[in-house]
């Protein structure tokens, strides 16, 4: 009596693409008094999973916070945004935190630990005078969120010659960086080709010839993050399984693991998909267990490597696995199909005795095409060939060939040929609730082709006058 004891040591599924929100959040240099403060987050992973945020704010040295719902973007602007009006008249400092709501109703704050007592703050600006005498030129006002090269242009054109000369002061994040600017007759240019992401403020400052000192506005650029994307959209899974058993009779064990990898991407129209099957049983004395396979795909043409199974009719080519290349072009009315590659592999006999060899396997080849014309659903008309030939070049003599007691040679396995063409008819009516088919081949079988075709002077000693331009002895 056999027992078997199912034993599931390994079973984990692995996405490639998770659903963990992730949020990020850059704090504001600062905020303007007497204006609504416009609080973003962003949320870089997870952005479908989120139902709701909130923010709670409060001015700094009161106690309340107060509750206000974001607005959401959309997946190619992954930011909730809300503008605080009711912190418009806030002087000193905001204090602000978020609660994410998920679709599971589960609910986050951010900060995570302690966000009452530990918020996030940004200071107000104290009112200025400013003068509209220096004009920005770079970066863009309406583009300035950069990702790389940071350059700063000033223009001081309409109060040029009341400069006094010297005396202009460029500041950065509140650091002098004059004596790393240019500074012209008229144009103050700073370059800075390596500046980190985040948010910078700038601002000028020059003495006139009459004594006076003015400032420009502050003015501020953030600079992204430049984040690395995925050339693909991954997504895939991963099934390891193993089996124990046992035998009480004859006390044998035994085992079996294998690992099933499916992976699929996608950029624009090209689709991929990878398939890899491993397992224990495996061996070079039996014919392929494990299955490797990619596919590529596009709208009008799919190339696949590795093993697949095509479909070439009932009688021509169906459910055998053919390790190799497949090709298939295909429109709405008209497909053709082509497969090249592996049926069996080679399998090398054992040696029995002193000299003695048991039969072994012949690698065969197998090259196939179909033609179809129309579509399943209304008619279908396809036509099928295919050739199956074993490789004699792939075995040695002695695992095919050997001599009996008479001292005949004699053969133990024979590598066989095989030519199939077939055709076939689909008719599809009522929505496809009648389906008519009929299909017919025709097989060229030779069991037995170790001494190959017949030359022209076997034609000749046949008594078939045949005038070929080639000898088929040499194919």
């Amino acid at each position: 009596m056999r027992r078997i004891f199912l034993i599931v040591i390994l079973i984990f599924c692995l996405q490639i693409l998770t659903a963990e929100i992730t949020p990020y959040h850059e704090l504001p240099i600062s905020f303007k008094t007497h204006e609504a403060p416009v609080i973003e987050l962003e949320i870089q992973n997870g952005f479908n999973e989120i139902d709701k945020i909130y923010v709670y704010f409060r001015e700094a040295g009161t106690l309340t916070y107060y509750e206000q719902e974001m607005m959401k973007g959309t997946e190619t602007d992954p930011y909730f945004r809300t503008a605080l009006n009711d912190a418009s008249e806030y002087t000193t400092e905001l204090e602000y935190y978020f609660e994410i709501v998920d679709v599971n109703e589960l609910r986050t704050s951010f900060p995570e630990m302690q966000p009452q007592i530990n918020p996030f703050k940004v200071a107000f600006e104290k009112p200025q005078s400013f003068s509209d005498s220096f004009v920005r030129l770079s970066p863009d006002e309406e583009l300035s969120d950069l990702t790389e090269d940071f350059i700063v242009a000033i223009s001081y054109f309409s109060i040029a010659d009341e400069v006094e000369e010297g005396s202009i002061k460029l500041t950065l994040n509140g650091e002098d960086i004059t004596e790393n600017a240019k500074i012209s007759k008229n144009l103050i240019l700073y370059k800075d080709l390596n500046k980190l992401p985040g948010n910078y403020t700038y601002q000028v400052s020059a003495a006139l010839k009459n004594g006076k000192t003015i400032n420009s506005e502050k003015w501020f650029t953030k600079i992204k993050e430049v984040k690395f994307e995925m050339p693909w959209n991954l997504t895939g899974n991963a099934v390891g399984t193993y089996y124990g058993y046992s035998e009480s009779v004859d006390d044998e064990t035994g085992h079996e693991g294998n690992l099933l990898i499916n992976l699929s991407g996608s950029q624009n129209w090209l689709r991929t998909k990878l398939k890899l099957f491993i397992s224990s049983l495996e061996t070079k004395y039996a014919q392929p267990v494990n299955r490797y396979k990619i596919s590529f795909l596009t709208p009008h043409f799919d190339l696949i490597a590795g093993d697949h199974s095509p479909d070439y009719g009932s009688f021509v080519l169906n459910n055998k696995n053919i390790r190799g290349i497949h090709t298939n072009l295909h429109f709405k009315m008209f497909r053709m199909l082509l497969s090249y590659g592996q049926n069996k592999r080679k399998i090398e006999g054992e040696e029995t005795a002193p000299d003695e060899y048991s039969a072994g396997t012949f690698k065969r080849n197998t090259v196939a095409m179909r033609m179809e014309i129309g579509t399943k659903k209304s008619f279908l008309w396809g036509l099928n060939v295919a050739k199956n030939k074993d490789s004699m070049k792939s075995l040695d003599e002695k695992y095919y060939l050997e001599v009996d007691a008479n001292g005949d040679t004699v053969a133990m396995t024979t590598p066989q040929d095989n030519i199939i063409l077939g055709m076939d008819t689909r008719l599809a009516l009522i929505n496809q609730r009648l389906v008519w088919g009929t299909e017919v081949a025709l097989s060229l079988y030779n069991n037995n082709i170790i001494d190959g075709a017949l030359s022209l002077d076997d034609l000749e000693d046949l008594g078939l006058d045949a005038d070929l331009p080639i000898d088929p002895a040499d194919f």
